[in-house]
């Protein structure tokens, strides 16, 4: 099984080795350089054996493992970031929210 990192970033989402993943794989949600909480709700349903939403804390909890569910079926599932008031940015107001779009596409064909 693989393992997949999702490095949510303040200026975007990056995936290593890919955002492409199979039933069973390890997948880890890591916050890099953001202070507060963030929160990942997948739109449409997840394909984790994590609850959704999944709630990262900047301050105590920077990364989170889950596993893809055996379950899962293939196809695109999209998630949205959500990380209220991100202090860095100065054109933003208190109160608003920075919110990224990402996605995992699970594959149930075989790893190669």
């Amino acid at each position: 099984m693989a393992h997949i990192t999702i490095e949510i970033r303040p200026d975007d989402i990056r995936y290593s080795p890919s955002a492409l993943v199979n039933q069973g794989d390890t997948v880890t949600f890591h916050l890099d350089s953001i202070i507060g909480p963030a929160i990942v709700y997948f739109d449409d349903g997840t394909c984790l054996t994590a609850p959704n939403p999944l709630t990262l804390n900047g301050q105590t909890l920077q990364q989170t493992n889950t596993f893809v569910a055996l379950t899962a079926l293939s196809g695109p599932y999209p998630f949205t970031v959500t990380i209220p008031d991100m202090p860095r940015r100065s054109n933003k107001h208190g109160g608003e929210h920075e919110v990224k779009k990402g996605g995992l596409e699970v594959s149930t064909d075989p790893p190669k």
